[in-house]
């Protein structure tokens, strides 16, 4: 639900992203085999389709439920669709790659989803989310200071924060216990609902996760 008008907070979200030297690292953590089909669920504006386009990655499409934010985009595959009910066939995709999209949705139903359309055994699901770091929480209690008036990107971090606030802290408190539902987000390669943890990794103010379908 939104508070503000939609272009509003698209905007301010928009000047916050991050450039694309920073997403061809992170994609490069997850050691993605270049010949495979990959989702981009969540594409937003697309910054991350022309980091794998840069990267080499050919057999990329990306989904959003923005129109606005699609139409941003050229000269990449992108679909514009329900996260929670994509339309796509099932068992189709050797890799889904979400970057801080999940915390927007509803977890489960949007990992549930994706385990349907992922491959049954190998598929990869590739995850970069939000974590309830100190550096995070600094972060925060700078944004909504007096300082963020007088920075852009703080300024527009605050805009699209308090927007998506409740979601965002939810995520926070919930976000890991919420998603073993579907994935069991530890580096112990513990099996759960047939995904195995390959990578957790954390970082100062997010978390890096891989895990492999296995049947």
């Amino acid at each position: 639900m939104f508070y503000m008008d939609i272009t509003t907070y698209e905007d301010a979200y928009l000047k916050t992203r991050r450039g694309l030297g920073k997403r061809k690292r992170r994609i490069n953590l997850f050691k993605i085999n270049n010949n495979a089909s990959i989702l981009d669920y969540g594409c937003g504006d697309g910054l991350d389709l022309i980091a794998f386009h840069e990267l080499g990655y050919k057999n990329v499409i990306g989904i959003d439920n923005s129109s606005n934010l699609l139409a941003k985009i050229n000269g990449h595959k992108i679909v514009l669709t329900d996260a929670h009910n994509t339309g796509f066939k099932g068992n189709i995709f050797d890799v889904v790659f979400i970057n801080s999209v999940i915390h927007h949705l509803n977890v489960i139903k949007s990992l549930q989803e994706i385990k349907r359309i992922l491959k049954k055994n190998g598929g990869i699901l590739c995850i970069i989310e939000q974590r309830d770091s100190i550096l995070r929480k600094i972060f925060d209690l700078i944004t909504f200071s007096p300082l963020s008036s007088i920075h852009g990107i703080l300024k527009n971090r605050r805009i699209a924060l308090t927007e998506e606030y409740e979601i965002y802290k939810e995520w926070l408190r919930l976000g890991k216990k919420i998603s073993t539902c579907a994935v069991r987000y530890d580096s112990t390669n513990t099996k759960e609902n047939n995904f195995e943890v390959q990578l957790y990794k954390k970082g100062p103010i997010g978390v890096y996760i891989k895990a492999v379908s296995r049947g």
